[in-house]
């Protein structure tokens, strides 16, 4: 999965909306980059 697309589905992602493959290839992503990660982070604190 690419970053942008990634991004984009953060916030399905903390609201638990996305079908779990995709589900699982956002936390695999996130897990791996640093960048998207600290997307994640700023989102759930906001």
């Amino acid at each position: 999965m690419e970053c942008k697309r990634c991004i984009e589905e953060l916030t399905a992602f903390l609201d638990h909306e996305l079908k779990p493959d995709l589900a699982k290839q956002v936390y695999s992503h996130v897990s791996r980059c640093a960048s998207c990660a600290a997307e994640l982070r700023s989102l759930k604190e906001a």
